[in-house]
């Protein structure tokens, strides 16, 4: 298995012509408030057939782990307690379960690669991000530098078609075709408007109608239980709020009477929480790619990660080792935290810390990404990195 951090600078379009072309493909928010940028195209990251299969195995493999834990959960009160969910919110997540269990959309883990193969980190099985960067982004640069690059395939790339085809299986049985199902990106995030677009774009290649709507223009009718929009009856809704902040409004309660096939389903949740870390590791403790992770920290564990337990983007994220600690600031310091071994996550380049995004769609591996760091925390502002499959 082999993956290699290639300088291919001599190959790039130019800082100009990248801009100019993702400007076209709906993609703005390419550079960061700092100057950075959030996509680079000085290197790219090569990865053998091998290497792409045993992510695929990985992926899948976790995933169906990570789907029995929700259904032991969903049956153990005990177990759901420790995702701390609102209690009021319980049966819900219960009854989402019972009702939509199948449908599940999208997620993303994040690997670190080490000599024997990918360690889990997390699961974004929630509102992932790096969509545009994944499909339309990616497929640009190769059109534009592939056939440049010794061995290039397309292989390893999340396509539109993957989405389109995912939204399918979703809502069939639930909306018809031809008819409408909502967006809702996060409010006033230029990064979930875009995100709102492909979706979008997606939802038309699957043959229904989309509205991109605002979480502020969303009320209840209080007859019938459902969702509306602008008068409108809300019957489905891939949207980018996250689950943790909807299952603590004020109005959490409606969500009980409404019939809204909301995609990820809310039992999502649990898969986007990092108490699943914690019990992925009680449970499969043999599995070479899950990572030692506990809700307390071990007096024998030196070199750590703390992690809140909703935390995004790598906010609130502590990591601890013999050269001391290094954090990063966020909004999530209020939630509870578990302990997660830490791993080298600069095994591919010493220089940058390398978070190898594998997505799946349905319960199929659908694609990769690559996102990378300076720093040892890899966050939501940190460069996504073209990659390619030889």
């Amino acid at each position: 298995m082999f993956i290699e951090r290639m300088d291919i600078s001599k190959f790039s379009r130019g800082q100009e012509v990248w801009m100019k072309d993702s400007l076209e493909l709906g993609y703005n928010y390419f550079q960061n408030e700092d100057g950075s940028f959030a996509w680079q195209e000085n290197f790219a990251y090569a990865v053998d057939k091998e290497a792409l299969a045993h992510i695929r195995e990985t992926s899948e493999r976790l995933h169906k782990k990570c789907i029995k834990i929700v259904e032991m959960a969903i049956s153990n009160p005990k177990v759901l307690s420790d995702f701390h969910i609102p209690h009021d919110m319980h049966q819900y997540i219960i009854q989402d379960w019972k009702r939509d269990y199948g449908r599940f959309l999208i997620g993303r883990f994040d690997f670190a690669w080490t000599p024997t193969g990918v360690k889990m980190i997390e699961y974004n099985a929630d509102t992932p991000a790096t969509i545009p960067e994944s499909t339309r982004v990616l497929a640009k640069w190769g059109e534009s530098v592939g056939v440049k690059l010794a061995g290039y395939t397309e292989d390893g790339r999340l396509t539109m078609d993957a989405l389109a085809t995912g939204l399918a299986k979703c809502l069939d049985g639930r909306i018809e075709k031809g008819n409408i199902c909502h967006v809702m990106p996060y409010p006033d995030n230029v990064e979930d408007k875009t995100h709102a677009i492909y979706w979008g774009d997606a939802l038309n290649m699957a043959g229904y109608k989309n509205v991109i709507s605002e979480l502020k223009d969303f009320n209840i009718n209080y007859q019938s239980g459902k969702f509306m929009h602008h008068g409108l009856h809300v019957d489905a809704c891939v949207r980018m709020y996250p689950w943790e902040f909807m299952l603590r409004e004020p109005g959490r309660v409606n969500l009980y009477k409404n019939k809204c096939l909301f995609l990820n389903p809310a039992w999502t949740t649990l898969l986007s929480n990092k108490a699943l870390l914690a019990i992925l590791y009680g449970l499969y403790p043999d599995d070479p790619a899950i990572l030692p992770a506990y809700f307390y920290k071990p007096d024998n564990m030196s070199q750590y990660a703390v992690k809140p337990i909703h935390s995004r983007g790598g906010e609130n994220i502590i990591l601890v080792d013999e050269n001391g600690v290094e954090e990063n600031s966020g909004s999530y310091n209020e939630y509870p935290v578990i302990y997660q071994e830490r791993t080298n996550t600069r095994v591919i380049d010493e220089n940058v810390s390398t978070s190898i995004g594998a997505w799946m769609v349905g319960n199929k591996f659908s694609g990769l990404t690559f996102r990378e760091d300076k720093t040892n925390i890899v966050k939501n502002n940190s460069s996504v990195v073209p990659h390619y499959v030889f």
